[in-house]
């Protein structure tokens, strides 16, 4: 005769979700500002930009810092280096992988009963280069 057997094992702690955060107007606005003057940074090189988590909403779970500066990638690479353009490849401006760093932030979820040290990993770019 046939049966059929079950086992089952004691469910977990439930974990919380995270609370998924919006994009705000401003912070859209924050993140598509035109760089100040084209012909002058038209090289690949490393360009700033401040970044306020009050700007974008973000201060009542991102305590500290308020702000930091954001550098990232920007410009254009010539064709000049002749053994990339032979393979056919063009070369981008990017961020040197081994010279990212992680920015460290406290937390709170709970409206500021408790708080919680994250890192957010390689966001602070340090080096950039045609790749």
């Amino acid at each position: 005769m046939p049966f059929l057997m079950a086992t089952t094992k004691p469910k977990g702690p439930d974990r919380a979700r995270r609370s998924s955060v919006p994009w705000s107007p401003a912070a859209l606005n924050l993140l598509q500002r035109p760089s100040e003057d084209a012909a002058a940074h038209a090289d690949c090189h490393r360009a700033a930009l401040n970044i306020s988590f009050e700007e974008l909403g973000w201060d009542k779970w991102i305590v500290h810092p308020s702000s930091f500066v954001f550098h990232y990638c920007h410009g254009s690479c010539s064709d000049t280096h002749t053994l990339s353009h032979a393979l056919g490849f063009r070369l981008c401006c990017a961020a040197l992988p081994s010279t990212m760093r992680s920015l460290r932030v406290r937390t709170t979820s709970d409206g500021g009963y408790s708080f919680k040290y994250e890192t957010v990993p390689n966001i602070l770019t340090q080096d950039c280069a045609c790749i």
